[in-house]
C-alpha cells in the first residue's frame, strides 16, 4: 500500500506597509557679487562713517557739553579753594574730550593731596574727590618749623609756636627732609606711644644709622631707645619709672637699648653747691 507524503504547511511572512518618502533634490545656487552690490556696500559704509563723524563733531562742539562747574570735595577749605582755582581752566573744555588722567595729575601737584578720584557728571559738571594727607609731626630746625606727613612730605612751613598737638622731631641735619630710614623709625615709635602721648613727645634723631631719643614735655628724663622694640622698651620704663625716681630722684636719662638684661640711667645733676653724683648707674 502506498502512502501519500504529508503536505508541508504554507506560511506567510507579513511585511509592514511603508509609505514612500519623497526625495528632495538640493539645488546649489552660487550668488554672484556684481558691481551693483559693491557700489551699494561702499555707499552704505560711507554714509555710516559720515553720520558718525558729524555726530561726533556736533557733540564736541555743543555748548551744552562744555564744563561749567568743577566741584571739589575736600575736608580743608584752603585745599578746596586752591584746587578750585587750579582747575578753573577746565571750564573751557568739552566734557567728552576732557582727559581725567590729566585732571588727576594736576590735582596731585598740591602738597596736601594724597589721592584723588575724578568723575564726569553729565552734561557739564566735574567732581574731584580728594583724600588729604594727614599731619604726622613737626620737624624743628633752627630757622623754621615744618609740618610733615607720614611720607615725609612737607605740608606747611610754620612760624612761631604752633598749637597742633603733634610730636616734635629734632634732626641733626639742618633740613626738614627726613630719610626713609628715619621716617620708618619715627612712625614705629609714635605708633608704640599711642595717640594720647604723641602730642606730648619730642623725638631726637642722632647718629648714622639713626637712633631715637624720646623725651616728654612733662617728664625730664631722656629715653634712649635705639632702633627697634620701642613698645617693649617703653613698657619696661613705665613699669620701673616710679621705683627709679623714688630711689634715685629725678633722672637725666635712661638708656633702654639693652633692655633685655639691663638698663643704664643717670640721676639729675645736683644744684650748685651740692656734692656731684657719681657715674651713671646700672639697673638690672
Amino acid at each position: 500500500m502506498k502512502t501519500q507524503p504529508v503536505a508541508q504547511p504554507f506560511t506567510l511572512n507579513p511585511y509592514p506597509f511603508q509609505r514612500s518618502v519623497p526625495k528632495f533634490r538640493r539645488v546649489n545656487r552660487k550668488t554672484r557679487v556684481t558691481l551693483k552690490h559693491i557700489v551699494l556696500l561702499f555707499t552704505l559704509a560711507g554714509s555710516l562713517i559720515y553720520l558718525g563723524s558729524q555726530s561726533y563733531l556736533f557733540l564736541i562742539t555743543w555748548e551744552e557739553l562744555r564744563v561749567k562747574e568743577v566741584r571739589v570735595v575736600a575736608a580743608r577749605e584752603p585745599v578746596k579753594q586752591d584746587l578750585t582755582k587750579n582747575l578753573s581752566q577746565l571750564s573751557l573744555s568739552n566734557i567728552f574730550r576732557l582727559n581725567l588722567k590729566a585732571v588727576e595729575s594736576l590735582s596731585l601737584t598740591h602738597r596736601w593731596v594724597k589721592r584723588v578720584r575724578v568723575r564726569k557728571i553729565f552734561p557739564s559738571s566735574l567732581e574731584v574727590i580728594v583724600e588729604e594727607r594727614q599731619p604726622l609731626a613737626v620737624v624743628k630746625i633752627t630757622s623754621n618749623d615744618y609740618l610733615i606727613d607720614e611720607e615725609g612730605v612737607i605740608l606747611e612751613t610754620l612760624s612761631g609756636e604752633s598749637n597742633l598737638n603733634l610730636p616734635y622731631i629734632f634732626s641733626p641735619e639742618e633740613s626738614a627732609k627726613l630719610s626713609s630710614e628715619e621716617l620708618a623709625l619715627v612712625r614705629e615709635c609714635l605708633e608704640a606711644l599711642g595717640q594720647a602721648a604723641n602730642s606730648n613727645a619730642k623725638l631726637f634723631i642722632f647718629s648714622n644709622p639713626a637712633n631715637l631719643v624720646l623725651q616728654f614735655n612733662d617728664s625730664p628724663p631722656r629715653l634712649i631707645l635705639g632702633q627697634d622694640q620701642f613698645q617693649e622698651k617703653l613698657n619696661l620704663y613705665r613699669l620701673h619709672r616710679q621705683w627709679l625716681e623714688a630711689n634715685y630722684g629725678p633722672l637725666e636719662y635712661v638708656d633702654l637699648r639693652f633692655y633685655e638684661d639691663r638698663i643704664y640711667f643717670k640721676p639729675m645733676e645736683p644744684s650748685a653747691g651740692s656734692n656731684p653724683e657719681g657715674p651713671p648707674k646700672e639697673g638690672n
